[in-house]
C-alpha cells in the first residue's frame, strides 16, 4: 500500500491516509476476500481500497521517486 501511495504521490501529489489501514482493519478485509475469493490475488483488493480512499493534498516534488515517475 505505501508503495501504490508513492505512485500517487508523484503522479499528483496526492496521498492516502494509511494509518486508517492497520492490522486490526486491512487483515480482516484479506482474509474475507481470499475466502469469497480464492481464484484472484489479494492486490486486487488492495487497489480498490487505495482506488476508493480518500485522498489528501500533498507536497511532493515531481521526479523525486524514478520509479514512480516512468
Amino acid at each position: 500500500m505505501s508503495a501504490a501511495n508513492i505512485a500517487t504521490l508523484e503522479a499528483d501529489s496526492n496521498y492516502v491516509d494509511l494509518s486508517k489501514y492497520d492490522e486490526k482493519v486491512i487483515l480482516p478485509k484479506i482474509k474475507e476476500f481470499c475466502v469469497k475469493n480464492p481464484d484472484k490475488k489479494p492486490i486486487s483488493l488492495i487497489d480498490e481500497i487505495l482506488n476508493d480512499a480518500d485522498r489528501i493534498k500533498g507536497d511532493w516534488p515531481k521526479g523525486t521517486v524514478k520509479w514512480a515517475a516512468d
